[in-house]
């Protein structure tokens, strides 16, 4: 079975379905990134890669909207009437999200399952939203946007007609610390978030919706 997880950037399938992914080691996985940016650790595929013969990766190459960069904010000021989703389609040289939509879209048939996030918090992460080209697919929990109080209402809209599941990874959940650690060393501090008493190093389950 062919696995697609898409993600907004470099770490977000390792953090929300690493657990899912040492468990089924009988599928095949590729992790497709839509963010290539500065702040990229592009050996985390590879890491992961060296790990489970089973998984592979591509990035897109869009850059990200990110919250504290300085790239992004003095991009943000210069542009001040520009929305999210018109300075995300300026600053990547696109014409349209249907063009971005598209380069994804062509995976479908490849791929027996696809995974894509809830779209929460992140602004980039909410883009991802406006570029699904997929009338079918598995939406996967966000850390640590999911455990925003403000994202509450944005989760139930968002998944009132969606079957939830809740996936148990406590077996493998050490493990998936540590190989996070290895693949993306610059994304430590995430360890460190205590999100309304959540933290990703206790998250023994992952979550998913359909």
């Amino acid at each position: 079975m062919n696995v697609l997880i898409v993600e907004p950037h470099f770490d977000d399938a390792w953090i929300n379905l690493g657990g899912y992914i040492m468990l089924h080691p009988e599928q095949q996985f590729f992790i497709l990134t839509l963010s290539d940016y500065i702040s990229n650790n592009t050996s985390g595929v590879n890491v992961l890669s060296k790990h489970f013969s089973n998984v592979q990766g591509a990035f897109l190459g869009y850059k990200s909207l990110g919250f504290e960069d300085n790239y992004m904010s003095s991009l943000r000021q210069k542009n001040s009437n520009l929305s999210d989703e018109d300075l995300f389609l300026k600053i990547n040289d696109a014409t349209s999200f249907n063009d971005i939509s598209l380069r994804i879209g062509h995976l479908q048939n490849r791929f027996d399952i696809i995974f894509w996030p809830l779209g929460l918090k992140h602004p980039q992460h909410i883009l991802m939203n406006k570029i699904n080209p997929f009338n079918t697919c598995y939406y996967y929990r966000e850390f640590p946007y999911y455990f925003y109080e403000d994202q509450k209402y944005v989760i139930e809209e968002s998944t009132k007609t969606k079957t939830k599941s809740l996936f148990d990874i406590s077996s493998v959940l050490e493990t998936k610390i540590e190989i996070f650690k290895e693949a993306y060393p610059n994304q430590v501090f995430i360890l460190d978030l205590n999100i309304e008493g959540v933290s990703l190093s206790k998250l023994n389950s992952e979550v998913f919706w359909k």
